[in-house]
């Protein structure tokens, strides 16, 4: 936690030598009863979004669309976001905010222009090694009612948002630049595998192997002392693979972990048990073959689909209780 701590306190600094501290005038406020909204944590997935806050808990699980679309149009693919300024939009839209062209042209203005390098920046760079052949993928055609159309935010706003663990550097400062249409203070980026476990309450000062089915992502990922050590990734999901495929994709990736440097920690881990989640936990064929393949046992986070933004949620709670981020 205090990595991602730090990072925030670190981008606050960049962000306000880079663009003098001026956010006036991006967004309407919009009234919601007495209280002030001060942190949020954001799952930008590639099917879904989730947006929990401080407040008023659970406020969004919607398709991750462009507004006004037919449900067809993804704003993120494998993990990835494809269009900076039609996301940001898209957020702004969730949490109730107007964003005037000065706003966007900013988001597409950054997406361009040279950054600045961020490898202190992020909360746990992580390994980068992925398997695995991309796929066409479609998105499901979902609508859920919009719960979040009257927001108040304070300007002491924190944003906790999970990140693929292979993300790199760039990706996670691209969803930072997204993220900036909310006028954040602090914006802290969380692994994926750690925000998961962190939603399951699970301890991570173990070693531990958290594998994330998604709708376009696979990820496995081993933990130890608190931190992303190995990590396998497969751009592939359950919107591409059956059950049986999924089972021997992360069949695959664990396999590939055994044959590292982390062999030891892996084996241990094993023993411990795997944590699933995502929305391939949701099926139990998929929990039941995957513990017979790989001869382990299996458990499916709590509400396995939302065990990430639940684990941001956690960890912003614990921003907030930090001095340097509760001043920020």
């Amino acid at each position: 936690m205090e990595l991602g701590i730090v990072a925030a306190d670190m981008w606050v600094e960049w962000w306000r030598g880079s663009a003098g501290g001026e956010r006036a005038g991006w967004w309407r406020v919009l009234p919601m009863g007495d209280r002030m909204v001060t942190g949020i944590a954001i799952d930008l997935g590639s099917a879904r979004t989730r947006i929990w806050t401080t407040e008023h808990g659970l406020v969004a699980d919607v398709p991750t669309h462009a507004p006004g679309t037919s449900g067809r149009r993804g704003l993120v693919y494998r993990g990835e976001i494809v269009n900076a300024a039609a996301t940001a939009s898209f957020l702004a839209t969730l949490l109730g905010r107007e964003t005037p062209t000065s706003a966007t042209s900013s988001v597409r203005m950054a997406t361009r222009i040279n950054q600045p390098d961020v490898g202190n920046l992020v909360e746990d760079g992580g390994p980068r090694r992925s398997v695995g052949a991309a796929r066409k993928a479609s998105l499901p055609a979902q609508s859920d009612p919009n719960r979040t159309s009257e927001l108040t935010v304070g300007r002491r706003l924190t944003v906790v948002a999970v990140v693929p663990v292979l993300g790199g550097e760039r990706q996670r400062l691209e969803l930072r630049t997204v993220l900036d249409v909310l006028g954040p203070a602090a914006v802290v980026t969380l692994d994926g595998a750690k925000a998961v476990a962190f939603g399951a309450r699970v301890g991570v000062a173990e070693p531990l192997l958290v594998v994330d089915v998604g709708a376009q992502l696979i990820e496995v990922a081993l933990l130890t002392d608190g931190a992303v050590v190995e990590a396998r990734r497969t751009p592939l999901g359950v919107d591409d693979l059956s059950a049986a495929e999924v089972v021997e994709e992360v069949a695959d990736a664990v396999l590939g972990l055994l044959q590292g440097d982390c062999c030891g920690q892996v084996v241990d881990a094993l023993d411990r048990g795997v944590l699933l989640a995502g929305g391939g936990a949701l099926r139990p064929e998929i929990t039941y073959k995957l513990s017979r393949r790989i001869g382990a046992t299996v458990r499916p986070a709590p509400a396995p689909h939302t065990a990430a933004v639940r684990g941001a949620a956690t960890a912003l709670q614990a921003t907030h209780r930090h001095p340097g981020t509760r001043n920020a």
